[in-house]
């Protein structure tokens, strides 16, 4: 449903692909560090197909697969590779982009709860490690403001809520941290709006 609407990237060939697929289907919390080391080594030897594999992470595990969630942050912290960090927090973004802006997002709630996914995530590999998510890449306040002027609340506040979820995991983000406390009460001063449905 996502991947026709994301930038098209080149895919390494079936072969690459598989044996990809096979390693994450076998990583569990016990075997992670094998697993990864496994992945690292397909990622290596196959220079440009990050970009590829952190689509393909992003739209077809992170986005559908909540409960691996700390399995991939795991997997990611193991491979300690800097533009596969870069390329996944890009696709990411991306990714929740396109769920926004689609036509669909208020009526559909699989696509809704993508975007939630996508939320979790994204804190988890931000927040949740004292990274900032910074303004020119979401800017949460903005995002809320719009979808209340655009009728979106029902998909926005959903997302948001699951990116602050993190917020319990990081040691920076967290009250009375400003970013985090303007976002929460700009959350606070909508929840006063009489009459919002939410």
């Amino acid at each position: 449903e996502l991947s026709t609407t994301t930038t098209e990237v080149a895919a390494p060939p079936d072969a690459v692909q598989d044996r990809i697929g096979f390693v994450l289907n076998n990583m569990q919390a016990s075997n992670v560090a094998e697993q990864s080391a496994m992945l690292k080594e397909v990622l290596d030897s196959h220079q440009g197909c990050t970009q590829w594999f952190a689509q393909y992470l992003v739209v077809k595990r992170v986005s559908l697969e909540p409960n691996f969630h700390n399995l991939y942050g795991s997997m990611l912290l193991e491979l300690q590779m800097r533009p596969l960090n870069k390329a996944i927090l890009a696709s990411t973004l991306q990714t929740a982009r396109v769920l926004l802006a689609s036509a669909k997002i208020r009526s559909s709630s699989s696509q809704r709860s993508l975007l939630k996914h996508l939320g979790s995530w994204l804190g988890h590999i931000t927040l949740a490690r004292n990274r900032a998510l910074l303004m020119r890449d979401l800017d949460m306040s903005e995002l809320i403001c719009d979808a209340y002027e655009r009728g979106l609340l029902i998909a926005v506040v959903p997302f948001v809520a699951k990116v602050l979820d993190a917020c319990q995991n990081s040691r920076v983000f967290m009250p009375p941290n400003p970013w985090v406390m303007g976002v929460m009460s700009l959350l606070v001063e909508l929840y006063q709006v009489p009459d919002l449905k939410l």
